[in-house]
């Protein structure tokens, strides 16, 4: 049965393809050297959408405990199996270390799997 929360749904995913991933595939992905960058905004975008999905009320003072269980709930229910063991590094080191400080740690973004045993 189709009702206004489905239509609500469908409009969001919408949108952010238009708005997030329409655009990444243009400027960032088809570019040999912004890796780091499209990072940044994959983090962003991943804690946009966990907070899409796990909509609350909440005071700004619980936003970051919250935020972070948000995150990795997000990760564990919606990337491959066998990312659930790392939501919360990805939360602590990809998400808040990039998009706050601009530095990575825990994780090696450098394209060659087979060096890096903990490469996104």
């Amino acid at each position: 049965m189709y009702n206004k929360q489905n239509k609500i749904i469908e409009e969001t995913l919408s949108n952010f393809k238009k708005w997030v991933l329409k655009p990444l595939d243009k400027y960032i992905f088809n570019e040999t050297n912004n890796h780091f960058i499209a990072f940044i905004v994959m983090a962003a975008a991943i804690d946009n959408l966990a907070s899409m999905r796990y909509l609350t009320s909440i005071s700004d003072t619980e936003e970051r405990s919250y935020a972070a269980k948000r995150y990795t709930e997000y990760i564990k229910n919606y990337f491959p199996q066998g990312y659930k063991k790392y939501s919360y590094n990805l939360w602590q080191y990809f998400r808040c270390k990039i998009v706050h400080r601009f530095q990575l740690e825990y994780f090696d973004l450098r394209q060659d799997k087979q060096t890096y045993s903990k490469h996104l």
